[in-house]
């Protein structure tokens, strides 16, 4: 069995980023000091990473939103927004999440008039 065989049947199966992982474990001789189970993981590993990433990057495609770089660290607190830094940093934290709690987020976006309720 050769490396060309093993790379049109990862192909086939459609696995790209244990492609991308198995290329660079045949360019880097490094990977030869590992066992076959640590090499298989990081391959396992690879794919499992490249399709968290498409799904991520898929979500993001199909969210529309038009500024994807946004950053909690862009916004503007400025006094006329009315913003509460707290409540936007207690949301960026998702404590809410591991707190296995609920919230409601209502007004219009754009409007500056937001409420937020922990339930």
């Amino acid at each position: 069995m050769n490396q060309t065989t093993i790379i049109n049947k990862i192909n086939d199966l459609r696995y790209d980023g244990l492609k991308q992982a198995y290329l660079r474990q045949i360019e880097d001789i490094s990977y030869n000091k590992l066992s076959f189970e640590e090499r298989l993981y990081n391959l396992l590993e690879s794919q499992e990473i490249f399709l968290h990433n498409k799904k991520i990057s898929m979500n993001l495609k199909l969210s529309k939103i038009k500024d994807k770089q946004a950053a909690i660290e862009d916004i503007d607190y400025s006094i006329k927004r009315k913003i509460d830094i707290s409540v936007i940093k207690d949301l960026a934290n998702m404590n809410f999440i591991r707190n296995h709690q609920n919230i409601i987020i209502t007004g219009k976006t754009g409007t500056g008039y937001v409420k937020y309720y922990d339930m």
